[in-house]
């Protein structure tokens, strides 16, 4: 994807949303970019397997039935990671356009300190190395592991990555929290209140969080 024209009115920023599986990530996502689109912003919304035929590839490998051991697995996301952050999210942000990530930063380490037992040090390690720059908001949608389950049942399609057992999901809930709790640029929010009433407060924060970029870069 290219942006050919460069908007000059405000500085775009970087948003990940995370939480587990069913907490409303990519709904929140959708209503980010109506926001922007409110404000005459543009922006575009990336998920590492499906923005680019890459990640595209490795999804179709990691849903089939030659997947493989979970430590494979985890590289083979790290490789989506590195491919979407050096073709869509720095051209995006170098052209001015805000950048919706639906899953980040947060959702591989959750998961794979979860499922490999590996430390969240080593994992944020490996992260670094295939991202090109953190997210200026990490925004948490926190919900029980319950709740997660539930609402996945209603999906009309799961892929073996969906529906993890409660155990997996309060793991990848634990972690989540520890990452939002030791850093200042995470916003947690009740998952589970009406879809505006998140939406608002999602809003409220990143208006802020664009108000200080503007103000540093002044």
């Amino acid at each position: 994807m290219s942006f050919i024209e460069k908007s000059n009115s405000i500085d775009a920023i970087y948003i990940e949303i995370e939480g587990v599986d069913g907490a409303g990530k990519t709904t929140q996502c959708f209503q980010l970019e109506k926001y922007f689109q409110s404000l005459n912003q543009r922006s575009i919304i990336v998920k590492e397997l499906s923005s680019t035929s890459f990640g595209q590839s490795v999804r179709g490998l990691l849903a089939s039935e030659t997947a493989g051991v979970p430590r494979a697995e985890m590289f083979l996301f790290l490789a989506c990671k590195s491919q979407v952050h050096q073709k869509l999210i720095l051209p995006s942000l170098e052209a001015n356009v805000n950048v919706i990530s639906d899953r980040g930063s947060g959702s591989f380490i959750s998961y794979n300190s979860s499922i490999l037992g590996m430390s969240v040090d080593l994992l944020k390690q490996l992260n670094g190395l295939c991202t090109a720059r953190p997210p200026d908001l990490t925004i948490l949608l926190d919900v029980d592991p319950q709740t997660s389950q539930d609402r996945c049942q209603l999906k009309n399609e799961v892929s073996r990555f969906d529906c993890m057992s409660l155990e997996i999901l309060e793991s990848q809930r634990s972690k989540f929290l520890e990452l939002a709790k030791f850093s200042d640029d995470w916003l947690v929010l009740d998952g589970t209140e009406p879809v505006e009433s998140i939406a608002e407060k999602i809003f409220s924060r990143v208006g802020a969080v664009q108000q200080a970029i503007c103000s540093r870069t002044k």
